[in-house]
């Protein structure tokens, strides 16, 4: 798994100041360091390059005309009633603390945990 390019960055910058603050015994440490802070701005790089270019290379998706039907051909008339079944009337409740609205089969709020019977 490839890491993120700001971990290379946080890492480097702690390896960095870390070995600058010890001393010259770790100056190795400081340069591995500074390599860990361009690579990860590096990755910055190329990783917002290529976001840009997908983004340029996605086509637009024009609406479609008609809805996609399966079994059979669109007539005019079932194109302009939605293909939704009617539902029947429930009463809908809302609790009486947050008023979420509830079902009326259900005995508690499920947002503020109130008992309603």
């Amino acid at each position: 798994m490839a890491l993120h390019w700001l971990v290379w960055l946080v890492v480097g910058a702690v390896i960095a100041f870390i070995s600058h603050r010890i001393g010259d015994k770790f100056l190795l440490f400081f340069y591995v360091g500074l390599a860990f802070i361009v690579f990860g701005i590096a990755k910055a790089l190329i990783a917002f390059m290529l976001r840009a270019k997908k983004q340029e290379d996605v086509p637009q998706r024009a609406a479609p005309v008609h809805p996609v039907v399966r079994h059979g051909p669109v007539y005019q008339a079932h194109a302009q009633q939605p293909a939704v079944p009617p539902q029947l009337k429930q009463s809908v409740y809302a609790c009486p603390r947050c008023r979420y609205p509830l079902s009326p089969a259900q005995r508690f709020c499920h947002m503020c945990g109130l008992h309603l019977r």
